[in-house]
């Protein structure tokens, strides 16, 4: 260890420290740094008697929505999203799952949570 007024030997440079922060960082603009956490969200796929069903679990975000429409769009016939396993999701996130409702899609396994975050304009299983 390297201490305040203490000599380096010939030869050897002096020990290097390096801080580096962890946290992944998302570049909201050029004068906006934001610091986030990792967004993990896992996507499914089985095809049943009744349909596509997609099994969402983690964190459903912007980016994951992005996601979620581009898995939707190459599914066919009727679509179930399973969310026993969704543990969180954001405004993005509600507003889609509630764009897939509005097009046909059944949930099931909804998390009390996300049930009420969807609740708030919808009711589940498709009657208002």
């Amino acid at each position: 260890m390297c201490r305040a007024g203490s000599r380096v030997s010939p030869g050897r440079s002096p020990p290097q420290h390096r801080f580096e922060d962890a946290r992944p960082q998302t570049i909201r603009s050029a004068s906006n740094l934001q610091y986030s956490h990792p967004t993990v969200l896992r996507i499914t796929t089985s095809s049943g008697e009744t349909g596509t069903v997609l099994r969402i679990a983690g964190q459903l975000s912007n980016d994951g929505v992005q996601e979620l429409e581009r898995v939707c769009h190459h599914t066919e016939g009727p679509l179930i999203l399973d969310l026993s396993e969704l543990s969180k999701v954001d405004h993005s996130g509600v507003a889609a799952i509630r764009e897939l409702v509005a097009r046909g899609a059944e949930l099931v396994a909804v998390p009390p949570y996300i049930a009420l975050l969807l609740e708030r304009e919808t009711v589940i299983g498709g009657t208002s």
